[in-house]
């Protein structure tokens, strides 16, 4: 009798513990299974100190994952879908290079060499929302978290977005502006602390250009001019900036959105400097005039002191009208 019992025992254990065991090996090769569809990547990470890890496709799958819903608005105003995405989170990241804090920014850049320099706060989540149905600012009330994603919807990215992604996602599944959304990214840098900064434009409307937004227009269209001592001056022409406000239709930094009309008509652009110091500038002069610079970088770096934040420069602007720390632009029509 007392052994029928142990038998009876045994068995149930037996049998938990085989279910156990394939479990177990189920589970595992689920994630061996999910490791193994990543596409092969590699991203490589820079420390402030100028230490160097390269991530493969391996390395990437061993962190931590974390999969949220987000989605973006391009530059024209068009909402792309809201989706779920799964990729390492920034910090996460960070924190192999040393962590991030106050006193650092971030750099993420893609394979084509586009970046885009990330402040501490706006690692944190501090970014502007907009509802996925109408397109309308609205405040978010959880967590941002800016992610590396490498799937969408459980599967690899698309080809013509992956195989990383630097994006940025939330419970609330609310929509980010799509400049800050790097495809193909490549490179993760931590870098000193950046400052902030905003150009407000004052015309047929108002607009106040933020550094992230400004660098975004920088890599579609920027310019470049070099002075005489060799050193590389890059930014906006003035005329592209003249554009976004000279009438009150939808504007983006496109060649679309300047105003020919007006512009031969006749009205005055003004440069005004922190210090309140103003340079103006004759609608004809600027029109489609490339040589005319509003620029945010010397020699591939942000403006020191005392240039920051921008300097008017080129090859058509004389050393008088070479204004820096320029802050707004103001269009004065002639009534």
């Amino acid at each position: 009798m007392k052994q029928k019992t142990i038998i009876a025992i045994t068995v149930p254990i037996l049998v938990i513990a085989l279910a156990s065991a394939w479990y177990l090996q189920t589970s595992l090769s689920s994630a061996n299974n999910s490791h193994a569809t990543l596409q092969d990547m590699t991203l490589t990470l820079v420390a402030l100190n100028g230490t160097t890890v390269s991530l493969d496709s391996s390395s990437i799958a061993e962190l931590p994952s974390f999969t949220s819903k987000g989605g973006l608005m391009t530059s024209v105003g068009t909402i792309k879908a809201v989706n779920n995405y799964t990729g390492v989170k920034i910090d996460t990241l960070c924190d192999l290079m040393g962590g991030m804090s106050s006193e650092t920014s971030v750099r993420v850049t893609a394979a084509d060499g586009y970046s885009m320099i990330y402040s501490y706060e706006q690692l944190l989540g501090d970014f502007v929302t907009y509802d996925p149905k109408t397109g309308n600012k609205i405040v978010h009330n959880q967590t941002l978290t800016p992610i590396v994603a490498y799937h969408i919807n459980e599967e690899n990215l698309e080809e013509d977005e992956g195989p990383l992604r630097f994006l940025i996602v939330g419970p609330e599944g609310l929509i980010t502006d799509g400049h800050y959304w790097i495809k193909y990214t490549e490179k993760i840098e931590i870098l000193p602390a950046i400052r902030d900064w905003s150009l407000q434009l004052v015309g047929a409307k108002n607009e106040n250009i933020t550094r992230v937004e400004y660098e975004s227009g920088v890599i579609c269209h920027g310019e470049k001019w070099t002075d005489e001592n060799g050193h590389v001056w890059e930014g906006i022409p003035l005329w592209l900036l003249a554009g976004r406000i000279d009438d009150d239709s939808p504007a983006h930094m496109e060649v679309g959105g300047f105003n020919r009309s007006l512009a031969y008509g006749g009205y005055t652009i003004q440069v005004i400097t922190g210090d309140g110091y103003t340079t103006e500038f004759d609608s004809e002069r600027i029109t489609e005039n490339d040589d005319i610079i509003l620029a945010n970088t010397i020699n591939g770096e942000s403006l020191p002191e005392p240039y920051w934040p921008l300097r008017l420069v080129g090859s058509d602007v004389n050393k008088a009208e070479m204004l820096r720390n320029v802050i707004e632009i103001r269009l004065i029509f002639e009534k």
